[in-house]
């Protein structure tokens, strides 16, 4: 390679004038003023680009020699014709860098079907490892069947126009492929608070069963890491919470290559901006946080972490020997859509480096659009509507008196200074005769109110850690107080005859599907009711105090049952065909429950003495009213047992873009947007 130029004095004194000038042209650094080829020096050296006539030479003894008749000129031509000759094989043959592919944007439009915000299911695309096939949730349209098939995994090759369906991936959530992409795993619901971990080969067939999946809905707390195998198994736990230092869940598993090691989302009570990703040895199980303040991680070949921080995606250079960031953090891509509350975003980028992503903004708590509007409905299903709030409500519990209304209002994004993100509601209490609102917290994190017997204080529970009971005067004055603290989720939910004992809900250790029934005493004293490995949910006492009615998935489906309390003993079957939320009428006599599917109102009558018996279901109205997402008690009945404060169901936000955002060679993107050293 010529890095100073050529000192042509040191050419022999007789070279002509001409093949001087010529050397000059040919070693020009400017290529706009170099000759170009062999052959332009070849007419050059004849003057064929000359344009003036030198003078008359002197007096000839003989007839004028050609060039090539000159034996020096001629070995001094010959030497520059093979000097130009190697620079131009050099510049043919020297290495260069390969030129970056250019990186190009489409859209796929995905027909009919619309795809699902993932506001309400984690509706995530994903790449097969080569980037041949996508799969993809859509909604459908509702259909007859219980329970309704809403939507369904749709697989797509690019060299195609249609979507094929995947049959047996009815109402499924979370899809991604196996590492060799001859598999889909994705998850279906089982529950309100359950679901089953499913694969299907891309080829079709019959899904095969591998294990459970965490809920579709709702907020994930008290979530740790398991590792199953992939043809099924018992779980074996990965990790444990810490929360001492406000960890509550450990989400978004990402393997790194090599297998050794795990990306994962450490959850903090306050918001999904204030996560951190930690890697975790799967052999020592330590783990070490590599980004504050990020969350929904994943690797890509280019040696980038690629991570979700207040709505955007960013990215940072990873080294995978050291296991650390090497770089600064860039923001990447803006526009896809993020969900704040379950930390989820629906993008997914393949190992050839193609991304695909849903449009779309970050939405704020995984609770909005979630929540209903209180409306009174009689026994013959008659509506009335409930004042002119228009905020999403959840747990709405009435005062003995039926003046008043204790609700948790949930919040689609922050109040004041209060970050978006898992913090999703507080309770209030309204007064429905005269129409004014009682704020009774302020933290985001207060929710399933219940009335002490005398109407005077509102006892509540957190989503979040620190879990507790608690309570606060009805009318807002004093402070909160605290009866119970625990490391798991409770919730209040009756009281017996005299006041004294509270009956409540907590997560079972067995995991996040099982729930026990425990009761406290205004002094703090904890017993256990129903603690055993069932999910056993929304309960309440008989006005009489003697019958716990209460739900239960312990014959493998959920129903409702009464049975004796305070001492366990005579015990009945209430549903036929399912059943959730059981209330007793306060006049008695009475107890009212809602079928799986929350769309009808059932009624039974009760009697006592001289044994416990149960009439035959019967249906008193029919209803699309709001369920609660992870399954809690979601309506309440007045004092005379003739009107239902139910909710109303909320209104859908408008769908995003039938398509899919394509990006080819995003990589290249990636590494001029984020360079690596």
């Amino acid at each position: 390679m010529l890095t100073t130029d050529v000192d042509l004095d040191l050419l022999p004194p007789e070279t002509p004038p001409r093949l001087r000038r010529v050397l000059v042209t040919c070693l020009q650094k400017d290529p706009t003023e170099r000759v170009r080829d062999i052959g332009d020096v070849r007419l050059a050296m004849a003057g064929a680009f000359e344009t003036t006539v030198g003078p008359a030479s002197g007096g000839v003894d003989g007839p004028a020699r050609q060039l090539w008749q000159r034996p020096v000129p001629l070995a001094i031509a010959m030497l520059g014709l093979a000097v130009l000759t190697g620079l131009a094989v050099w510049s043919a043959t020297r290495p260069t860098d390969p030129p970056a592919e250019a990186v190009r944007r489409f859209a796929i439009d995905i027909g009919p079907a619309s795809p699902m915000r993932i506001a309400n299911v984690h509706a995530m695309p994903a790449w097969s490892p080569d980037g041949t096939r996508l799969v993809y949730a859509a909604n459908l349209e509702e259909t007859q069947q219980s329970p309704p098939v809403l939507s369904r995994l749709y697989l797509r090759t690019l060299d195609d126009l249609d979507a094929r369906p995947l049959e047996g991936t009815e109402n499924a959530y979370e899809p991604f492929f196996s590492p060799d992409g001859e598999w889909v795993g994705f998850c279906t619901p089982t529950s309100m608070t359950t679901g089953d971990l499913k694969r299907v080969a891309v080829g079709g067939g019959t899904p095969l069963t591998v294990g459970e999946c965490s809920p579709p809905y709702g907020v994930l707390y008290h979530t740790t890491l398991h590792r199953i195998p992939e043809t099924g198994g018992t779980p074996e736990p990965l990790t444990t919470l810490d929360a001492e230092n406000g960890e509550s869940a450990h989400s978004w598993p990402h393997a790194l290559p090599g297998g050794t090691h795990v990306l994962f989302t450490i959850a903090t009570s306050q918001s999904m901006d204030t996560s951190r990703v930690a890697v975790l040895s799967l052999e020592t199980f330590e783990q070490h946080v590599v980004v504050e303040g990020g969350y929904h991680a994943r690797y890509v070949p280019t040696g980038h972490l690629i991570f979700v921080r207040e709505g955007a995606l960013w990215g940072v250079p990873f080294d995978l020997d050291r296991l650390a960031t090497t770089g600064p953090e860039e923001v990447v891509l803006q526009g896809v859509e993020v969900q704040n509350g379950y930390g989820s975003m629906a993008l997914s980028v393949s190992g050839d480096g193609t991304l695909v992503y849903w449009p779309g903004d970050a939405v704020g708590s995984s609770l909005e659009g979630l929540g209903g509007r209180p409306v009174w409905v009689d026994r013959t299903g008659q509506v009335t509507p409930i004042g002119e709030d228009r905020r999403d409500v959840l747990h709405p519990r009435l005062s003995p008196d039926n003046t008043r209304l204790a609700k948790a209002v949930m919040y689609a994004q922050a109040e004041g200074d209060r970050s978006r993100g898992q913090c999703c509601g507080d309770v209030w209490v309204d007064d429905l005769e005269r129409g004014t609102s009682t704020r009774l917290t302020t933290d985001g994190n207060g929710v399933l109110p219940a009335w002490s017997l005398e109407g005077e204080r509102v006892y509540f529970g957190s989503l979040a850690p620190p879990f507790g009971l608690h309570s606060r005067a009805a009318d807002g004055s004093g402070e909160k107080e605290t009866l119970l603290t625990g490391e798991r989720p409770m919730f209040p939910y009756s009281w017996t005859r005299d006041g004294q004992v509270l009956t409540f809900l907590e997560g079972g250790p067995g995991g996040p599907d099982i729930w026990n029934i425990w009761t406290v005493s205004l002094e703090g004293e904890r017993s256990p009711y129903l603690v055993r490995p069932f999910a056993d949910g929304n309960h309440d006492l008989s006005p009489d105090g003697r019958w716990m009615a209460y739900e239960s998935y312990e014959s493998g489906d959920t129903e409702v049952y009464i049975q004796q309390y305070p001492e366990l003993g005579e015990k009945v079957t209430v549903s036929t065909d399912g059943g959730v939320e059981p209330l007793w009428s306060p006049a008695g006599g009475e107890l009212f429950y809602r079928t799986v599917e929350g769309d009808r109102m059932m009624v039974v009558t009760v009697t006592t003495e001289p044994t416990l018996r149960v009439s035959r279901p019967e249906v008193l109205f029919e209803g699309r009213y709001m369920q609660d997402p992870n399954g809690a008690l979601n309506y309440d009945v007045s004092a005379d047992g003739k009107r239902f404060l139910m909710l109303s169901e909320p209104e859908v936000a408008a769908s995003p873009p039938a398509t899919l955002i394509v990006v080819e060679n995003w990589h290249e993107e990636l590494k001029r947007l984020v360079p690596v050293d």
